[in-house]
């Protein structure tokens, strides 16, 4: 016997229960933490690449090559963590004052500066300022998507 205060749902009730926007909401947030994942995984084998290590290494003359000092890594693939803090931090009050239409114009923003920061970068710090303001985007994502009932604003 169920202890439970809620009663069973038979299968059709279950099923009538997914309209097709909380499927798509679904997908669009699962796609925006499929893209940040995705994102952290593919940077460690950027950091692999020679042409990666000899635009923002350091020479090592014990080896005859360029390669990433350790801090420098740690810290590369830190910096998205961070911009996933500041826009969780800025989503919530972003979303309240001006409306998903207005979240949805701040990631295209966000994206397309992250984006060209990163791309034409010739510095370490241009690159991880470029990192961290691309990744502060995503909270933003997750945020509009999930507030999508709301249309109001």
């Amino acid at each position: 016997m169920s202890t439970s205060r809620f009663p069973a749902l038979q299968i059709w009730t279950k099923r009538q229960l997914f309209s097709p926007t909380l499927v798509m909401v679904m997908l669009l947030v699962s796609l925006c933490s499929f893209n940040f994942g995705y994102d952290t995984a593919i940077f460690g084998s950027i950091q692999g690449m020679t042409s990666f290590t000899t635009e923002f290494g350091t020479f090592d003359h014990t080896q005859g090559t360029f390669r990433l000092p350790s801090w420098l890594s740690s810290v590369m693939n830190s910096v998205p963590f961070l911009g996933k803090l500041v826009g969780c931090l800025m989503s919530g009050p972003l979303m309240e004052r001006y409306g998903r239409k207005a979240g949805l114009y701040a990631i295209c923003v966000i994206s397309i500066i992250g984006s060209i920061l990163q791309t034409s970068s010739f510095s370490v710090a241009q690159y991880t300022v470029g990192k961290l303001h691309s990744s502060s985007r995503m909270p933003i994502e997750r945020t509009r998507f999930l507030l999508h009932g709301n249309r109001s604003k």
